[in-house]
């Protein structure tokens, strides 16, 4: 059965026309038209991340998540947040990957607006994002050796990511088991769409492939702090 990708692609860009028509340059229209071969395309979707934090309701936390892959390597991101930081009433979606930098949609004004690259320099204090409702005893004693000058729990793994893209924080750690694939993609996308840098507790790139669970992770602004 052959499959029409030229059609899979219009129908995906008349679902999200404001990307198409609103928010991005020509530059970057023509890697949005480009021709992917859809056998080298995941999609990783986590619909409500930070499910834990929901339940609690600490709702800006929440988010949704989609990723795409090429090669098994995050390129482009969706990051929705239905509860903004600011104003619970009003939502905001983040998209963007390699090539298009990162664009922030703010529904209740229908606005775009193109985040800003981050600039790497040496970073004289460490701000440290990580989890809180997974911390841990064996958690604490791991980031206590990275000696931030701030630790801030906040929920949600991708919430977290754009804690550090917005520069909430500079860094976010999480050493231990639990994080899934589809809870970073599309925040991985984003990250590096930037200019920042992310990889496993290893050091090694994230792969999306079969191996469902990822072994931590370390989120970092600039080159210095992520080599530290």
């Amino acid at each position: 059965m052959e499959i029409d990708e030229s059609g899979i692609m219009k129908r995906v860009r008349d679902l999200v026309p404001f990307i198409h028509e609103k928010s991005v340059k020509e530059d970057q229209r023509k890697i949005w038209d480009s021709q992917l071969e859809l056998s080298k395309l995941g999609i990783w979707v986590d619909p409500l991340d930070g499910t834990k934090d929901y339940t609690m309701g600490k709702v800006q936390c929440v988010t949704s998540l989609v990723g795409i892959t090429v090669d098994d390597r995050s390129e482009y991101g969706v990051i929705h947040k239905p509860f903004s930081d600011k104003d619970l009433g009003k939502q905001e979606t983040y998209f963007g990957g390699k090539g298009l930098g990162v664009i922030k949609y703010s529904a209740s004004e229908a606005t775009f607006a193109s985040l800003p690259k981050i600039q790497d320099k040496e970073s004289k204090e460490i701000v440290l994002l990580t989890t809180c409702s997974h911390y841990s005893e064996s958690t604490e004693r791991i980031l206590k050796l990275i000696n931030p000058s701030k630790l801030l729990k906040i929920g949600g793994a991708g919430n977290k990511v754009l804690g550090v893209i917005a520069d909430k924080g500079n860094c976010y750690v999480y050493p231990s088991k639990g994080l899934k694939l589809w809870d970073i993609c599309a925040g991985e996308a984003l990250l590096k769409a930037v200019g920042g840098y992310i990889s496993d507790c290893l050091g090694k790139p994230v792969v999306y492939g079969s191996e469902l669970q990822v072994k931590g992770v370390i989120v970092a602004r600039s080159k210095d702090l992520f080599d530290k």
